[in-house]
């Protein structure tokens, strides 16, 4: 589903988005591409117009005003495991968040902070680091 306002990204809109984005932007014609579009539930073969990985929260940031300008359906992605695919879209943007998958434990406050990408195997490790499992 594409929304009915939406106006896609032109190659030059692109290209100036890229410019200001320290993650990795990738197109439908770009080298890894229908690698970066699969989720977990082959049920969603969508086409996303855009698939960004941001490398931090200014990126997320960015990657939300570009969509917005546009009138872009944006899909978050955290692990890509939505059972109803909501971790994809047709015509519009995805933020896929994996690579902002850090994980700190405070094991004094018992408390996990985990990046928007982050798995549960990768919190599992660091808690059992601590005896928190």
């Amino acid at each position: 589903m594409t929304f009915s306002h939406a106006v896609m990204p032109t190659p030059a809109q692109v290209d100036t988005f890229r410019r200001s984005f320290t993650g990795e932007v990738l197109t439908p014609d770009a080298a890894g591409y229908d690698d970066a579009r699969r989720v977990w539930n082959a049920k969603f073969d969508r086409r996303p117009a855009m698939v960004v990985r941001p490398s931090n929260i200014d990126d997320v940031v960015a990657a939300v005003r570009f969509g917005r300008e546009r009138d872009l359906e944006i899909a978050v992605r955290g692990g890509g495991h939505s059972a109803v695919g909501h971790s994809t879209t047709d015509g519009g943007l995805v933020i896929d968040l994996g690579r902002m998958d850090a994980v700190s434990v405070d094991p004094t406050r018992r408390l996990a902070r985990t990046g928007g990408g982050a798995l549960l195997g990768k919190l599992d490790i660091a808690a059992q680091e601590h005896g928190l499992v």
